[in-house]
């Protein structure tokens, strides 16, 4: 579980991974997308649901947004060996 920050605009684009993901947006707005059709508009006290091997994805509205992240360990590994990220 975690906290992410994300600014105005942001745009985390499609992929795919064998395990649920959720997020529950605590600031801002957002556009969820995922083998279905997009959802915008999604605000805080929104808990969205992201089953197994679902293509998903989300963009920030334009004051950007907060989200507190669930996932299983094996996402997060995943996400932090990625060697192009940089702090």
């Amino acid at each position: 579980m975690g906290e992410a920050w994300q600014d105005p605009g942001f745009d985390n684009p499609p992929h795919t991974h064998d395990e649920a993901e959720a997020f529950y947006v605590l600031e801002g707005s957002y556009t969820f997308y995922t083998d279905a059709d997009p959802v915008e508009d999604v605000g805080p006290g929104t808990f969205v649901f992201i089953p197994p091997g679902a293509v998903h994805g989300f963009r920030t509205g334009a004051h950007g947004g907060k989200l507190i992240c669930l996932w299983p360990s094996t996402v997060e590994a995943a996400f932090f060996d990625d060697k192009t990220w940089a702090p």
